[in-house]
Order: C-alpha cells, then structure tokens, then sequence
C-alpha cells in the first residue's frame, strides 16, 4: 500500500525511461534529473518511515527516529503519558504521544502516525495508569 502512495514520485521516472529506451536517447539534462531526483526521494521517504521503532523490553522503554536517534527510558522512571493532538511546537510529530519522566528530563514524544493503533494500545496497556485521561489514537472521534 505504502508503494501505492509513491506512485506519482515515480511516474515521472517510468515515463523518462520509457522515452529513453524507444528513442535511445533522453531529451534534456533535466530529464536526467528527473530520473535521479525522484527516487531518491522515493528511497529517503522508505529509509525515514522505516527508522521509527519503540520497543518495550524487559523494564526498558526506547525509541529511535532517523534524526532523533535513539531514547530509553525504564517504565518505572515514567510519570506520565498523554496523547496530544495540534502543533505547539515548530518541530515535532503532529499526534503524538509524550511520555513524562519523573526526572525533570525532556519527555519523549512519540510519532503515533507511524505505528499501527494495536502496537499503540498495547503500548498504553503497558504504561498502564500512568497514561492520562482517555488517550485519543485518532483524529476523527467515532461516533458511539
């Protein structure tokens, strides 16, 4: 499915190559980039959605993200998670999920687009009571 969403990158490249090889020749330098730009963009989108991992082994909680690398925190250091919806900061993931340290140590916030809402409830199955009112895993509220 995810390759379905990168189609249109890689549609201008297919249609490159396509002239190509019935005219055996490509007909302008940017053309060239066209074949070299798109997938790399196409590469960099599948490096950057496949380096978001949280693990929950033993009494450790870690999450890695390709610029963020890698953040561990043990379940009995967590004071608290809430999941939050909206920007308030210049950068960081849209609906997130920010696990509190009882330290007064930066809180780690989780990019909840990435995982599915099973691997996030369970997730929040493991944190317990120490998750916030009633965590929201969904922008779109179902109606009951």
């Amino acid at each position: 499915m995810f390759g379905l969403i990168l189609l249109p990158f890689l549609l201008p490249v297919f249609i490159i190559l396509h002239q190509y090889w019935s005219n055996q020749r490509v007909g302008s330098p940017s053309d060239l980039l066209v074949v070299v730009f798109f997938p790399a963009v196409c590469l960099f989108v599948f490096v950057w959605i496949g380096s978001f991992q949280i693990t929950v082994s033993g009494s450790r909680l870690s999450y890695r993200t390709l610029f963020g690398g890698t953040r561990t925190l043990l379940l009995s250091e967590v004071a608290s998670a809430e999941t939050q919806l909206g920007t308030g900061k210049l950068f960081g993931p849209f609906r997130r999920l920010v696990i509190t340290p009882k330290d007064s140590s930066r809180p780690m916030a989780v990019n909840m687009k990435i995982f599915e809402k099973s691997d996030l409830q369970q997730l929040l199955t493991i944190l317990g009571d120490r998750v916030a009112g009633k965590p929201k895993l969904s922008v779109i509220p179902k109606n009951e």
